[in-house]
């Protein structure tokens, strides 16, 4: 907050344009000034004074309406708060206003005055709150002293820029006039259109719209719609400083240090979309909206914040760094991290990338940078539990014998010291697999024991003990992180292109994708499978053929829907310990037994089912080929072989007729797990099951999960494949005997 002085020529022309400006926007106001006001008692005559006052440029009216120690809070359209204190200050400022826009000021139309009282402070104001003006609001905050009822605060929020700022690469297509700057009525357009793309997204009206259609549908869709607020309000802030110093001083939430980070980009959108509570302030962060620094967030304080944010989300000229035709390779990654475009990667944009990399392992579904955007593998933008999964196997089995072949030297704060990281629990050269579990079930698990719980002495990794006192202390985990993922980034920049960039086959899709069937999916090959995922076009590549299911020389939208379905269908998976055994072979059809990460995440092991009750509740056709009847006809067949390999009971098919159309779910119901759940309990059943039918590249592949009503949990999961209707009974039975 500055003490404004009247020799601040900055401010002095910031406060003039309002009063200039803004004489652009009478048509959203009445056509006359206004007399008078509804509400009550003395706050009513006070408004009507006040208005008065400025209508008729009477200096001395208009000041009396303060107390002797009122303030006057100017905030800039950046944030930054111009402070008068005192009746003298407020008279010097307003004074000069008078005499150099008195005619503006004679017929200035105010809006409609609201009377309503602080919600958090109890106290009386009046509230002007203008549409799409060069203001947000003025308010006049009030306070009753021996009867008598005077200003004592007063808040002016102000909306446009001006000087116009610059355009940038995500934001010139605003610009209308073409002059590299953003006018007014260009801003309000902007501000309209950010907006809009990430709170009420719809049919793409406006370039904007189109950066972030990236289904290229012709509509930003609720997905999209994350996505806008990821990329305007967290990844384009960091470093936010390079472009509005103020505001990233004064209204990030910015504590330490000077540089907008990662971490403080993601308090920033946290606080702005979710965490920001009217009240006291719960966290130093939420200074950032408390403009009067009363330690208190009142309502209107928090609306102008949220405002203020998305309006330099607007107009930040930042370079954009992620796109829908990005393909989050290494190289993209680098380019990302350097954000202040110096060719050089610094240690804090090294954690920048580090931290989305934790934020992908532990809970973030968005795939929302080229880091997470590398293990999108079937490009729906988002992260599903599997390809989380997959993420962890990346980094144990790939990434961290790599940083400790390297010996990649980081630095532990802890101890305040540079050393080579390193990780060896057995005191034998080679990683064993104990090891990689050791370091998986942290990386699964480190949210919970390190940051959410805040007491990670209840750790099972004693060996995160840096300085070896038997205890783990908070800070003592949080640097073994950082130098674990600072080490991992470091060994993957150092990789050569292809090595970092290439990919072990995990899915179906990633399967068609594999022309050499080598088991890796290339560089070459994981951009001709993205490139075939981005739109409609013509079959150009191996990976395009395999895809082009009826074979007619072009993908359409519904056979890149069907290829990016066939993303979330694990090959290789281990279905039970069992069937790796020569004893009990395996049907052809079924998904063969084996896989090189040969983690436990991967094992579904062997179900006791006997003497349960069990309701097939139905199979999803994805392929939207089966005609009516087939359907049902795989269910019996499901039926039938959990009978016969499971010696289970069965709920009858009728009885499920009877409860869904009681409760009125829809038939779709049991494609959500959940509420498949409540359908088996109503059922009575102790466990379901509920199967999805895909195809691709002229195979059928039936993917069957087991459930259990009272946990929830997947206990059983198979998938079997062939190549016409006629095997559907074979897949049904080779789906369901590997399960017992």
């Amino acid at each position: 907050m500055k003490q404004a002085a009247f020799t601040s020529n900055r401010f002095f022309l910031f406060i003039l344009s309002i009063f200039c400006i803004i004489t652009a926007f009478w048509s959203f106001a009445s056509a006359a000034p206004r007399k008078g006001a509804t509400g009550g008692g003395e706050a009513v005559s006070l408004a009507d004074s006040w208005m008065e006052a400025i209508h008729t440029l009477n200096i001395d009216q208009y000041v009396s309406q303060y107390w002797d120690d009122a303030k006057q809070l100017y905030v800039e359209p950046n944030g930054v708060v111009y402070l008068f204190e005192g009746k003298q200050a407020i008279y010097d400022q307003q004074n000069t206003i008078f005499r150099n826009y008195g005619d503006a000021m004679a017929s200035y139309v105010f809006p409609k005055p609201e009377f309503m009282a602080d919600e958090i402070t109890d106290t009386p104001q009046i509230v002007f709150k203008y549409e799409n003006a060069h203001l947000i609001y003025e308010v006049l905050r009030l306070e009753e002293r021996g009867g008598q009822t005077k200003i004592a605060e007063q808040w002016i929020f102000s909306r446009l820029f001006d000087p116009f700022p610059e355009t940038g690469e995500l934001n010139a297509w605003a610009d209308n006039n073409g002059n590299g700057l953003l006018d007014i009525d260009e801003q309000i357009n902007l501000f309209n259109a950010v907006k809009n793309v990430m709170f009420s997204p719809g049919k793409v009206s406006n370039p904007l719209d189109e950066f972030f259609d990236w289904n290229e549908n012709g509509k930003v869709d609720e997905v999209e719609a994350e996505l806008a607020r990821f990329e305007l309000l967290r990844n384009r802030m960091r470093r936010i400083e390079l472009f509005d110093e103020e505001f990233a001083r004064q209204r990030t939430g910015l504590q330490n240090g000077t540089e907008v980070k990662a971490w403080n980009a993601n308090q920033l959108l946290d606080n702005t979309l979710n965490k920001l509570k009217p009240g006291p302030l719960q966290d130093e962060t939420w200074k950032a909206a408390d403009f009067n620094s009363d330690d208190r967030i009142s309502f209107i304080e928090l609306e102008a914040y949220q405002d203020l944010v998305c309006r330099i989300a607007a107009v930040n000229n930042a370079p954009v760094l992620y796109t829908r035709s990005t393909y989050g390779f290494i190289d993209d990654i680098r380019k990302w991290a350097d954000v202040d475009r110096d060719f050089t990667i610094s240690d804090n944009e090294r954690e920048d990338v580090i931290l989305d990399l934790m934020d992908l392992i532990q809970y973030r579904d968005l795939a929302g940078s080229p880091v997470s955007r590398f293990f999108d593998r079937n490009r729906d933008t988002m992260i599903t539990p599997e390809e989380r999964d997959w993420t962890i196997d990346f980094v144990v089995y790939f990434l961290l014998p790599n940083a400790l072949e390297q010996r990649i030297a980081v630095y532990n704060w802890f101890l305040n010291k540079e050393m080579v990281f390193t990780f060896n629990l057995d005191n034998k050269d080679a990683l064993s697999q104990a090891e990689i579990d050791e370091m998986r079930d942290l990386l699964k698990t480190f949210d919970e024991q390190v940051w959410q719980k805040n007491d990670p002495d209840g750790t099972t990794h004693r060996w995160i003990d840096l300085d070896g006192n038997g205890v783990v202390e908070t800070d003592e985990s949080a640097s073994y992180l950082q130098m674990l993922f600072m080490a991992l980034f470091t060994a993957w920049l150092r990789l050569p292109e292809e090595e970092a960039n290439s990919m072990e086959v995990r899915t179906m899709l990633d399967k068609t994708a594999d022309i050499d069937n080598d088991g890796l999916l290339s560089m070459r090959e994981r951009q001709d499978l993205i490139d075939a995922l981005r739109r409609p076009h013509g079959v150009q590549t191996g990976a395009d053929r395999m895809l082009d299911l009826n074979s007619d020389g072009s993908l359409s939208m519904e056979e890149i829907g069907r290829a990016r379905e066939s993303g979330n269908i694990p090959v290789n998976t281990v279905l039970t310990q069992r069937m790796a055994q020569p004893s009990a072979p395996l049907s052809p059809q079924a998904s063969t037994a084996g896989g090189k990460s040969g983690t436990e995440a991967s094992v579904i092991k062997p179900i006791a089912l006997r003497g349960s009750t069990l309701a097939v509740l139905g199979v999803q056709d994805t392929t939207n080929t089966l005609k009516a009847g087939q359907t049902d006809l795989l269910i019996s067949f499901l039926e039938n072989a959990f009978v016969n390999f499971g010696n289970t009971a069965v709920v009858d098919r009728q009885n499920l007729a009877k409860i869904m159309e009681e409760y009125r779910f829809q038939s779709s119901a049991f494609s959500n797990d959940e509420t498949a759940v409540e359908i088996g309990k109503l059922s009575g059943a102790d466990v379901i099951a509920v199967a999805k039918l895909n195809s691709l590249a002229d195979t059928y592949y039936l993917h069957l999960k087991v459930i259990n009503v009272k946990t929830g949990t997947i206990i059983g999961s198979s998938i079997s494949e062939g190549t016409s209707e006629k095997q559907f009974l074979n897949m049904c039975n080779a789906a369901v005997r590997p399960l017992f």
